[in-house]
């Protein structure tokens, strides 16, 4: 007769590392840890776009598309990616069995909880991916223009900066106070903080914030964010991977491996 296989113990389980990659089983348990799809949002599935990535690798190897080790998924998978699942919830609530006082009858609740080991695993295995490598990908996600107080003027088609500035509100006739002032009439004077933005004349800080150069940007300052990109994506791998380095000077160090762009799913 045919027996199950063990689920073997917590001293005997495999080194996913060193494998490289999760399994199937894990990519299940990631999959409900990362949240249930949001449809009043943008992006695949109902899915932020770094959480469907998620599930759509996940899927892929579940089905048996993609392999579960060897470290495929540093083709598709980034930083970012593995930011998320670095952070997902371990444990389990376990149903169990209590009495209430004077009342001999049990109930179930909800109160305990316990570590799901395949959930601990996916965890801390996301820990290490993650500060293995930064991808191109990764890196304009995390730089984006509003990062750095800038930001593209769709009117105007130019590349403005963006700073805070206080200014004095001047109190308004006919307003209303709160009961505790003697004058019912206005509102006091008070600062306020506004964003101005301010016409950029030098394209240096924005051909830096997309590793580009003069060369390769016509009319940088009136080239938009998506123009950008696509110049990006033309642009050989291996050239921008070393000025990503250099970009990211001693942070570079944090990383075994500055990647490529990621591929899609």
């Amino acid at each position: 007769m045919a027996t199950s296989e063990r689920e073997p113990k917590t001293q005997e389980r495999i080194d996913l590392h060193e494998r490289g990659g999760l399994t199937p089983a894990h990519w299940q348990e990631a999959i409900k840890r990362v949240g249930k799809p949001d449809y009043r949002a943008f992006g695949k599935q109902g899915y932020d776009e770094t959480t469907a990535k998620i599930v759509a690798y996940a899927t892929k190897v579940i089905s048996g598309e993609f392999p579960d080790s060897g470290f495929h998924h540093r083709r598709f998978l980034g930083q970012t990616h593995w930011i998320v699942l670095s952070g997902i919830e371990t444990k389990d609530k376990l149903d169990t069995n209590r009495k209430i006082a004077f009342i001999d009858i049990p109930f179930l609740i909800k109160t305990d909880f316990v570590e799901n080991q395949l959930a601990a695993e996916v965890r801390k295995y996301a820990g290490l991916e993650k500060s293995f490598m930064c991808t191109l990908d990764d890196y304009l996600y995390v730089n984006t223009p509003a990062a750095h107080q800038y930001m593209y003027d769709q009117l105007n088609k130019i590349w403005c900066s963006i700073y805070h500035e206080e200014i004095v509100v001047p109190a308004t006739p006919g307003g209303y106070l709160p009961a505790t002032s003697s004058d019912w009439s206005r509102y006091d004077e008070h600062t306020d903080t506004v964003k101005r933005f301010s016409k950029l004349t030098n394209a240096n800080s924005i051909l830096n914030l997309y590793l580009l150069t003069e060369e390769e940007v016509h009319d940088p300052l009136h080239t938009s964010p998506e123009e950008f990109e696509s110049i990006l994506r033309r642009t050989p791998v291996e050239v921008l991977n070393k000025r990503l380095r250099e970009n990211l000077g001693e942070k570079a160090q944090n990383y075994q491996s500055i990647g490529g762009w990621e591929k899609e799913i």
